[in-house]
């Protein structure tokens, strides 16, 4: 989370700098890396949560309880924020059509909203709470798999870790 961070900071500046990873590598950045290694260590932690359920049904409610009650307080909290530093008079941001695609499709984990009628519009990169990329993925590959454990893919080590690797090379 720190090296996230710490990548962006160097995108949300202005000055063209770039992290020390981007210098190195000339093809990625510390946000992406750190990214790969977490979706690594979760997907193998994630697999292991599938494969103890006896339940797919029980593995989606575990999943949807650990997902969608900060999901729904991040949503909330930055379309609040977002009223105090909107262009917009209050009644016109609260009613306009952007805050409520960016309720209902980031509630839906469909398509990713990333801006506000109003809010940051003199900044190079308007986006708000980028990392809902990640969760709709988190929520994509939850689906997946789910569907993976029904056809009975995992119950051999063989079929299950071919399929570990698939997803992760997907993603």
């Amino acid at each position: 989370a720190f090296i996230v961070i710490y990548e962006h900071a160097y995108t949300i500046q202005t000055n063209g700098k770039a992290d020390i990873i981007v210098n190195i590598s000339k093809c990625t950045h510390a946000g992406q890396l750190s990214v790969f290694i977490f979706v690594f260590f979760s997907g193998i932690y994630t697999i292991k949560s599938l494969v103890e359920n006896d339940s797919v049904l029980i593995f989606y409610i575990k999943r949807f309880m650990k997902i969608y009650p900060m999901l729904l307080l991040s949503i909330i909290f930055v379309v609040i924020l977002g009223a105090f530093v909107t262009t917009l008079p209050l009644k016109e941001y609260f009613l306009h059509s952007g805050t409520k695609a960016y309720i209902v499709n980031n509630i839906l984990e469909i398509q990713n909203e990333h801006f506000l009628p109003g809010v940051f519009l003199e900044h190079e990169n308007s986006g708000l709470n980028g990392s809902l990329w990640f969760i709709t993925f988190q929520v994509r590959i939850y689906l997946i798999m789910g569907i993976f454990k029904s056809m009975h893919l995992f119950d051999e080590k063989l079929s299950g870790s071919i399929i570990l690797l698939i997803l992760m090379i997907w993603s």
